[in-house]
């Protein structure tokens, strides 16, 4: 519905069907030109079915999960920080580079609590591979400088990030909502992926098997299952959620001091990329999409 609808300001959408632009779009998706609409969320596949003819809809969508290219776990292994009382943590922003996009990633709470494991685990260390946003409070600022955090704020070369993925051990993203290749980019490379449950993250996460989730962004994005509407109010993001911030430091200190629970998770995380999220598997079914079209 973009542009008249945007992520994070769709909460207050009670009844799409009364707007002006929503027999528009429902003429388009329904009519027999459009061929198929295909989805890496499930949870998007079964909303369109809510939102519009059902019966129309529903033969012409399909759910492909996202397939990612990976390292060979060789590589990965061979490359991989071992020591675990000196725990790598890395924070990246989407591939569009946007400052304000570090609050909707949950920079603020990943931040605060990467603060408080150092303060146990002085040797930690933190990357954050973003532009920090102008209004950043000056608390953080603070806290980066006393850490002594990494700011990677400017164009950096594809081998470098590369070999900035393959030497971390966690990667925090306790995002409003699914970020899905910086997530599958975690799990391939051998990061702990930190993220919430957040709409749609539980679909290619599991707490405590293959990576590390954390409650408190339901209220923040979720599918309204009566209207098939995606509710989203991003403005709690711009503001510390200290539960969080304490779920992630308990969770993630247990596992530091738990080097074997460490390598079982990335283990489970792998397993998944190369089991069920392979790029292969996903070309695989689009062909077999593409031809039933």
């Amino acid at each position: 519905f973009f542009p008249f609808l945007e992520n994070g300001k769709t909460s207050s959408i009670k009844n799409i069907q009364s707007t002006g632009f929503y027999p528009i779009i429902k003429t388009l998706v329904e009519q027999d030109s459009c061929k198929a609409i295909i989805t890496h969320v499930k949870s998007t596949a079964d909303s369109i079915s809510i939102l519009f003819d059902k019966e129309v809809m529903s033969p012409k969508v399909f759910h492909i999960p996202m397939g990612i290219a990976a390292p060979s776990w060789q590589k990965v292994t061979s490359e991989k920080n071992r020591e675990p009382l000196s725990p790598k943590f890395l924070i990246s922003n989407s591939w569009h580079q946007s400052p304000g996009n570090f609050y909707l990633r949950g920079g603020l709470e990943s931040v605060k609590a990467f603060a408080e494991i150092k303060a146990d685990f002085p040797n930690a260390e933190l990357v954050i591979r973003a532009k920090l946003p102008p209004d950043l409070p000056e608390m953080f600022h603070d806290i980066i400088e006393k850490c002594d955090i990494r700011v990677i704020d400017e164009f950096l070369p594809a081998d470098e990030w590369e070999a900035l993925k393959l030497s971390m051990n966690f990667f925090l993203i306790p995002s409003a909502r699914i970020h899905i290749v910086s997530m599958l980019e975690a799990m391939a490379y051998g990061m702990i992926l930190v993220a919430s449950d957040g709409w749609a993250i539980d679909e290619y996460a599991t707490d405590g098997l293959d990576a590390v989730l954390v409650e408190g962004r339901k209220k923040v994005s979720h599918v309204d299952s009566s209207s098939g509407i995606l509710s989203e109010d991003y403005s709690s993001m711009y503001r510390v959620d200290s539960e969080i911030v304490q779920q992630i430091v308990t969770k993630v200190t247990s596992l530091i001091l738990n080097p074997k629970q460490q390598d079982a998770v990335r283990l489970e995380a792998r397993k998944a990329i190369d089991e069920k999220y392979s790029i292969e598997k996903f070309n695989t079914r689009l062909r077999e999409i593409l031809d039933y079209v």
